[in-house]
């Protein structure tokens, strides 16, 4: 069996194994100066990497855990961090000068989803276009706290795409995407003619980030009788290995309460005409257990339940309000649930570990 410590690479072209989308990984190798004299290039397993794209020779020292940089010892691809068990989202390696490269994600055999402890890590968070609590613009925050939490699946909201001064007309959807290393799936609310003819439409609504691959999306309208926002619903269907996992992300109606329970029996519809493992990553501009969200109560349970505390993520300088939540079905098993410190917007994420 091939040993980590024994792993070389062979920087190679990835042009002709695979497509590479918007949302692939794009892959960092700062300060890779020169290549080391004793490097040597044997080949990469197939199930290790999804796609290398830089140039030069690793040499083949130790590969490293990429939340804690314990080093590997275990074989390839059923890689854990002897230091803290994690599973580690990227191959790290030495070089010379003690620098490092960070190559793509470790795309994990197919079944891996059974064999690990912590299945997975699923985030809400409302990234209110990037704005923080003081009404300044940094979404280098938003994925700086997005990276910190290693998710494994996100469903943000308030995600700008184009859209206004606000958020300076940048793409948010695409450049969270390619920051982080995560396969997007996209779903506007709002979708509106730019200024300028030969400008991208200006799209604001709800986005997922995904470690796996993205198989089949889709975004819904929600209804509406009354002149309020227009909200939608975003569904990504996730290859988690030996079966699919359907994610949904949605961001209610946030004052008229007769639209939002309106709004909240078409996701639960929706969800429960569904089968197999579902997520709902939702901003729901109300308490899960109010009587408007009866109908999605009575579809999916509430993350929360393992969660210790009122769990409130709003506003989040001081928060009252718990209107952030992860919900799921019954065959999905949460095992940790806690809502981030954080005031890099104007929500704090919500965190749910699955068994």
């Amino acid at each position: 069996m091939l040993l980590v410590n024994d792993l070389a690479v062979t920087i190679r072209s990835v042009v002709s194994q695979s497509v590479v989308s918007d949302a692939d990984p794009v892959v960092s190798a700062s300060g890779l100066e020169s290549p080391c004299a004793t490097a040597t290039t044997p080949t990469v397993p197939a199930t290790a990497t999804r796609a290398i794209s830089t140039t030069g020779p690793i040499a083949a020292g130790r590969a490293l855990c990429d939340r804690c940089r314990g080093a590997m010892c275990q074989a390839v691809p059923h890689l854990r961090c002897p230091r803290t068990s994690h599973e580690p989202r990227r191959l790290v390696f030495d070089i010379c000068g003690g620098k490092h490269v960070t190559l793509a994600p470790i795309r994990h055999p197919r079944g891996w989803f059974e064999r690990l402890d912590r299945a997975m890590r699923a985030v809400t968070f409302n990234i209110h276009h990037g704005v923080n609590g003081d009404g300044r613009l940094n979404l280098e925050s938003i994925a700086e706290t997005i990276e910190s939490l290693h998710a494994d699946v996100v469903g943000m909201q308030e995600v700008d795409r184009r859209f206004a001064e606000r958020s300076e007309f940048v793409d948010q959807a695409r450049m969270l995407s390619r920051r982080l290393g995560m396969r997007l799936a996209y779903g506007a609310a709002l979708n509106l003619e730019p200024a300028d003819q030969n400008e991208p439409r200006r799209r604001y609504g709800n986005a997922i980030l995904a470690r796996y691959p993205i198989v089949r999306r889709n975004n819904v309208l929600l209804p509406r009788t009354a002149a309020v926002e227009q909200r939608a619903l975003l569904r990504a269907q996730i290859d988690i290995g030996d079966r699919l996992l359907d994610v949904y992300t949605t961001h209610l109606e946030a004052h008229e309460t007769g639209q939002r329970a309106l709004q909240a029996g078409a996701v639960a519809t929706a969800i429960a005409n569904e089968e197999g493992p579902r997520i709902l990553l939702a901003d729901l501009n109300a308490r899960p257990d109010l009587a408007e969200m009866a109908a999605i109560a009575a579809v999916l349970r509430d993350g929360w339940a393992v969660g210790t505390g009122r769990g409130f993520t709003y506003p989040a300088a001081t928060p009252s309000r718990r209107i952030d939540v992860v919900m799921h079905s019954v065959d999905l098993r949460p095992s940790t649930a806690s809502v981030v410190a954080s005031t890099v917007s104007d929500h704090r994420p919500v965190v749910v570990d699955f068994e």
